[in-house]
């Protein structure tokens, strides 16, 4: 099972959307997940992850293929890598 799903920072109204085959809040680990995404750790570690972001779940896919087509289509349609938290159409990590 794939998991699309998205967080949203209250506090400029920037979107992350990613894609995972973890349970999502161990994906998540309370914002610890990001670390690496540098765009959006630096907003994560300035604001609180529980009262600051909201998250969500958008869909739930049997294969990674469909999920991952989904996900660069909400990248896209946001346009989370120019005005948002995404640094290609891929960012998933599973």
């Amino acid at each position: 099972m794939y998991t699309v799903y998205v967080h949203k920072n209250l506090k400029n109204e920037k979107y992350y959307v990613g894609c995972t085959s973890q349970e999502p809040k161990k994906r998540w680990e309370s914002g610890w997940g990001y670390q690496t995404n540098s765009k959006m750790w630096s907003d994560i570690r300035n604001s609180d992850w529980n009262k600051d972001w909201v998250h969500g779940i958008l869909g739930k896919f049997e294969n990674e293929q469909d999920a991952l087509k989904y996900e660069a289509f909400l990248i896209a349609m946001l346009d989370t890598i120019e005005n948002g938290y995404n640094t290609s159409s891929f960012d998933s990590s599973n």
